[in-house]
């Protein structure tokens, strides 16, 4: 298997697809393969970049850095291609926000094209994208590499993942089936998988023998068939075991060994984990109990991965109780020494925190976590962490510089805002969307906005992660001072991101004099310098969030928000389709594929596809994440007025100059059926939510309502006296 995998290293000629995509079930060795891969590509000087997502680690589960994380290791494997990435960014820096389909072009495929006969055939892995948190952007990373699967050359990438269905779905879409090589770890025969754990089994005890001194004996030949069945083809359960039966907590192997072989075999996993925490904890105390559910249940939910010493200042318990709560877990847990105390604790496979948080798996109600009250805990420790933020935390003192600029800022930054404060700073709105509200909570929310929110802001603006910050904030006064702060984020994003110390020298003077956040915090302003406003500063927020101007100074001639609020879709009368992040104003991509003014977007209820209506006469179905052109829709004829989905998604009815409307199969691209009666062109149109009528408006003055599945005229709406631009349903329905 390995050795398929490492193929695309070793294939120059083309006769390889430049994708292979490993897809195995949780447990059966993906890792492992992608571990030895990367290695035996870096021993070769093969190994291009490599990114392995981690849903225990907020970076290593955003699928939005791995374009931009592969072209920096690029860069670092091939000078040229750094310079050329460098270059690139200088002249545009927000392209690391962009879409990832826009990353990829831009970052990869352009310095390539340049760089082609150059650069050195080498391989990219991208390990467990079923890990990373954001379905679509983890479609739009699939989508965007097979569409580009013939330009990837002389870059070979190798994708492992769990069979999940949005992945899958990507993998399967009609058009890109030959575009990539597939290996599918859990079709191998169970027998040859068996052969391979066995040997495992056999070389590691050997090791464990060797080590504790133990006789040539042991272990017997049947202990290891009996481990090899148990495991079933599950890697997982065969690593897991053998760090059990060497935990040098225990110092007895065989004891340990003779405890697994007469575990039983009901459902092994979960069962070995069982068997893992009943024998670190034997015999436990109510108080010690307690104290070791609150560790291990913050490692279950934690975002992002915290060293010993920053879980204990987060959880305000000493450090020796958090080491304590985590001996005899060495074969689920990777614990650093006390005297590394940056190194962090890591779960070593993230089936051990689905099994404690899932009641019907892990059946020792000892153990079992509850999620929500966990989370509730976590928030709490959060926002009293946050009681140690203060104005210009970081010494900076000089707000002239960019962030990028100030002397020694990684060092400042570890000095003065430990671990569990970044944490805090960064993950408290998740806690507290996943968590319980309680008058205690409430009251703990309230000091917090009164008190410390634009020292928050800086503290995300310094670490890096201000589109985090804002992006869960939700619970009366808290909420009013929240959405001032979202205000004032979205407002200036550019330039807090760029300095975080032009919050108080500059941006203060700009906010609304009427505002709570105005109220709360105009002390905080720089006495000595800071920006005056002279003349009239707005008493509240205007209606206007955020002004984007990029087409061009052509027309802007449609508009479309995406179902959840994040994304907004804007044609032109270039023949260009851009999206917009909703609350940065940031440009994510642009969609070129119409040669003629586009009258119309919209779309799909779910967010994922695009509909496009252009003056040219065709409709385009778009991926709205990757920004793919999925199909274009044929047997219209002229001017293409308008288009909408139903709400299955299943269907697209459009609009046409020549007084029709077409209704298409949105998977395949078929006309079902064509509607005329209107005596001018259709100008609009809009589906009703249980999707069996169609409302449609024209330039004769009328609205007509169509049943869907007769293609009859159910009424005529009359009375306008000129021409009728824009129809559409009211949130119900009627």
């Amino acid at each position: 298997m390995r050795g398929d995998a490492a193929e695309p290293a070793e294939d120059s000629a083309g006769s390889q697809p430049n994708i292979l995509w490993l897809n195995g079930l949780p447990g059966s060795g993906k890792t492992t393969i992608a571990s030895s891969v990367a290695q035996q590509c870096h021993a070769s000087g093969t190994l291009g970049a490599s990114f392995f997502c981690s849903r225990s680690d907020t970076d290593c589960s955003n699928a939005s850095l791995i374009f931009t994380t592969i072209a920096y290791h690029l860069g670092l494997f091939y000078e040229p291609f750094k310079e050329q990435v460098a270059e690139i960014l200088r002249k545009d820096p927000r392209l690391v926000y962009s879409s990832v389909s826009r990353q990829f072009e831009e970052l990869i495929i352009r310095p390539l094209k340049h760089l082609r006969d150059g650069f050195p055939s080498c391989v990219v892995v991208i390990d467990a994208l079923d890990e990373c948190r954001d379905p679509q952007v983890t479609s739009a990373v699939i989508s965007t590499l097979l569409k580009h699967a013939e330009d990837l050359s002389p870059l070979r990438f190798f994708v492992t993942s769990r069979p999940e269905r949005h992945i899958v779905t990507r993998f399967d879409t009609i058009g890109y089936r030959n575009a990539f090589g597939k290996l599918l770890l859990h079709e191998v025969e169970v027998q040859l998988v068996t052969v391979d754990i066995g040997k495992y089994f056999t070389a590691s005890l050997s090791e464990i023998r060797q080590y504790f001194n133990m006789a040539e004996s042991w272990p017997d030949k049947s202990d290891i068939e009996t481990l090899s069945r148990m495991a079933n083809g599950l890697f997982i359960f065969a690593a897991t075991a053998i760090k059990f039966i060497a935990d040098r907590d225990y110092n007895d192997p065989a004891g340990q060994l003779k405890i697994l072989t007469s575990a039983g075999s009901h459902r092994l996993l979960d069962q070995l984990y069982l068997q893992v925490l009943d024998t670190a904890f034997p015999s436990i105390s109510t108080g010690l109990l307690g104290r070791v559910k609150t560790v291990l249940g913050s490692i279950a939910v934690i975002k992002d991965p915290l060293p010993p010493s920053g879980l204990s200042r987060l959880l305000e318990l000493p450090t020796d109780t958090v080491y304590s709560s985590l001996v005899g877990l060495h074969s689920v847990l990777v614990v650093p020494a006390a005297q590394e105390s940056v190194a962090n604790i890591r779960i070593i496979h993230p089936t051990f925190p689905e099994f404690l948080l899932d009641s019907s798996r892990c059946t020792s109600r000892s153990f079992v976590v509850n999620s929500q009250r966990q989370n509730t805990l976590l928030l709490r420790r959060c926002l009293g962490a946050l009681k140690g933020l203060k104005q210009d935390i970081c010494g900076i003192r000089d707000p002239s510089l960019l962030n990028v600029e100030v002397p020694g800022l990684l060092g400042r930054i570890e000095s003065a805002i430990p671990a569990h404060l970044r944490y805090a700073s960064r993950h408290w709105c998740t806690h507290l969307v996943n968590g319980e509200l309680s008058d205690e909570i409430l009251d703990a929310l309230v000091e917090f906005v009164q008190g410390q929110l634009l020292h928050w802001i800086e503290v995300c603006s310094l670490v890096g992660v201000l589109r985090d910050g804002v992006d869960d904030d939700r619970a009366r006064d808290i909420v009013i001072l929240l959405n001032d702060c979202e205000r004032l984020v979205v407002g200036y994003f550019p330039a807090i991101s760029s300095s975080a110390l032009h919050l108080y020298y500059s941006l203060l003077s700009f906010i609304p004099t009427k505002t709570a956040l105005a109220r709360t915090y105009a002390h905080e302003c720089f006495s000595e310098i800071s920006v005056k406003v002279f003349g009239s500063v707005p008493g509240m927020w205007d209606a206007c969030l955020g002004t984007v101007t990029a087409h061009g100074g052509d027309s802007v001639t449609a508009v479309d928000f995406s179902l959840d609020g994040r994304t907004i879709a804007s044609p032109g009368r270039d023949g260009r389709i851009r999206i917009w992040d909703a609350l940065t104003c940031a440009l994510l991509s642009v969609l070129p594929g119409h040669s003629s003014s586009v009258n119309s977007v919209k779309y799909s209820p779910d967010g994922a596809r695009i509909a496009s209506a252009a003056v040219g006469g065709t409709v385009k179905i778009w991926d709205a994440v990757s920004g793919v052109l999925i199909r274009t829709l044929k047997g219209h004829a002229g001017y293409a007025t308008c288009a909408a989905f139903t709400p299955d998604g299943g269907r697209i009815v459009s609009g046409f100059r020549n007084c029709s409307l077409k209704i298409w199969d949105a998977d395949t691209g078929a006309c079902l059926v064509t509607l005329t009666a209107h005596d001018s062109h259709v100008i609009s149109i809009a589906v009703s939510r249980d999707g069996r009528d169609v409302l449609a408006c024209a330039a004769d003055k009328t609205v007509l309502v169509w049943d869907f599945a007769r293609g009859e005229i159910r009424q005529a709406l009359s009375g306008h006296t000129k021409d009728v631009t824009s129809v559409a349903y009211n949130h119900d329905g009627t």
